[in-house]
């Protein structure tokens, strides 16, 4: 020990006045021969929030015992006799690091001091095993949720641990084996695509094409000729050679009609007879091509509502839906996130070259959003948490964050949309006015049969989506 020169000064004094320092700076407990508090430092009494007076009489076991913290270097100290160390908890969930030596005062009798402290880095390093902990039990779950659809061949991108979802994978093995239209309901980015690759992935038309088509990507005429094909000199433009349709190019195999419920109703009745009389023929031509192919469409429309509304053919809604099957949003199968979120965060991480983690109170700030994107928009923000977010773990700040500006973007985008059209509508003419409701109103006469609202408007099917567009009529 390293003694100090107190000259001009009590030497007990001076020590008392160091040992009064020392107690507002560093937790000290010192037990007596009996094992019961002797001294303990104000650092101490207040880490523990316990009075002087409630001490008294106490020893580890006793604050062990009433819940202060978990354990105490001081109770192997004073049962082995010996000078020990211990790492636990503290009543706040903080870890400890508790130093426990003895020593003798003059007459030979032992007192076991003790120190505690909160290292830092072991914190952060029991934080981080923890964190690893957590990761493969998702992982470890993942695992177990591919063990119970063994049968299915989309499992990397179909991941799941909802009941809902496993109801709906126990229905798809039923369903894809067979040849049934499928119709699959639901909101927009929940995964319909995705359920859809998976029936025809355990079907028996999975060795031949599946080939995926978005309605709403082409005009009415682009989707007619590219779902049918046409022949040389079909129109104006038209490859001179013709060309096959999708469902001619798919023969064997499974066409995917996503958003079905956008196809313009003249349209529709020629989907019907392909479904009806499993042939088509091309554009310009009267040879029928028999057909052998598997349908399966989806919509986030009501569809029902829409044949109620003279908008959707009810015989084509049989034919699409002898099979209907709801994929719910995620906000009703919130089990689903965060095994997605390992899933996105696996391939982001490997994309970027990142090694980041999700710390647990940024998984319960994802489960707590309702996610009106559905898996798209969950998808989206982990891609964007992951290379915004500063260091290796995300926190539930980084999460909240992300989630705000995208809501704040997608009000901008809606606001700026709705700013457009208005303008927009504001330099039509008069004359534009007349004719817009003109051609409302001839279009509701026709049951919005386009060919015919042409026909009777004399103009071309050409000049009148023009006309749709400029005006801004939104017929669907």
């Amino acid at each position: 020990m390293n003694y100090v020169n107190v000259e001009g000064q009590d030497e007990l004094e001076f020590y008392k006045m160091l040992v009064d320092t020392l107690s507002q700076m560093i937790s000290i407990t010192v037990l007596g021969p009996k094992g019961d508090f002797v001294y303990a430092s104000q650092v101490f009494m207040e880490g523990v929030n316990i009075t002087p007076e409630t001490l008294i009489g106490k020893g580890s076991k006793e604050m062990v015992s009433e819940g202060y913290y978990e354990d105490s270097s001081s109770i192997k100290a004073y049962a082995e006799q010996i000078d020990a160390k211990s790492i636990f908890h503290s009543k706040d969930n903080h870890f400890v690091l508790s130093e426990s030596k003895i020593v003798l005062n003059s007459n030979n009798s032992k007192f076991i001091v003790t120190h505690c402290a909160r290292p830092l880095q072991i914190y952060n390093d029991v934080a981080i095993l923890q964190e690893k902990i957590k990761s493969y039990k998702n992982e470890i779950q993942i695992l177990r949720t591919t063990n119970l659809n063994e049968n299915l061949k989309e499992e990397a991108n179909l991941i799941f641990k909802s009941k809902e979802m496993y109801n709906l994978i126990t229905d798809i093995k039923k369903i894809a084996p067979t040849n049934a239209t499928v119709l699959l309901l639901g909101e927009s980015g929940v995964g319909k695509e995705v359920i859809a690759k998976t029936i025809f992935a355990n079907s028996k038309r999975k060795n031949e094409l599946f080939i995926p088509i978005c309605i709403p990507l082409m005009t009415p005429s682009l989707l007619e000729s590219e779902l049918f094909g046409y022949v040389k000199g079909a129109f104006t433009n038209a490859d001179k050679n013709g060309k096959a349709g999708l469902f001619e190019v798919a023969n064997g195999g499974t066409v995917f009609l996503d958003e079905v419920g956008d196809i313009p109703l003249d349209l529709q009745i020629k989907l019907l007879r392909v479904l009806e009389n499993k042939e088509i023929s091309r554009i310009g031509s009267s040879k029928m091509i028999k057909l052998d192919i598997r349908v399966i469409s989806a919509t986030n429309k009501n569809l029902i509502e829409m044949v109620k509304k003279g908008l959707f053919r009810e015989d084509l809604l049989y034919r699409l839906s002898v099979i209907q099957l709801y994929v719910k949003p995620l906000r009703e199968r919130k089990d689903d996130i965060i095994p997605l979120t390992n899933y996105y965060i696996s391939i982001i991480n490997k994309s970027y070259g990142y090694q980041k983690k999700f710390l647990s109170e940024a998984y319960n700030a994802l489960e707590k959003y309702d996610w009106p994107g559905n898996v798209r928009e969950l998808k989206n923000v982990i891609e964007k948490i992951i290379i915004l977010s500063d260091g290796v773990f995300i926190t539930d700040r980084d999460v909240v964050s992300s989630i705000n500006q995208f809501d704040s973007v997608q009000t901008t985008i809606t606001e700026k949309q709705l700013v457009d059209k208005t303008q927009k509508k504001s330099v039509v003419s008069a004359y534009n006015d007349i004719d817009s409701q003109k051609i409302l109103d001839t279009l509701i006469s026709v049951n919005g049969n386009r060919t015919k609202a042409a026909k009777l408007l004399g103009i071309s099917r050409s000049k009148l989506y023009r006309k749709l567009k400029e005006n801004i009529i939104d017929t669907h």
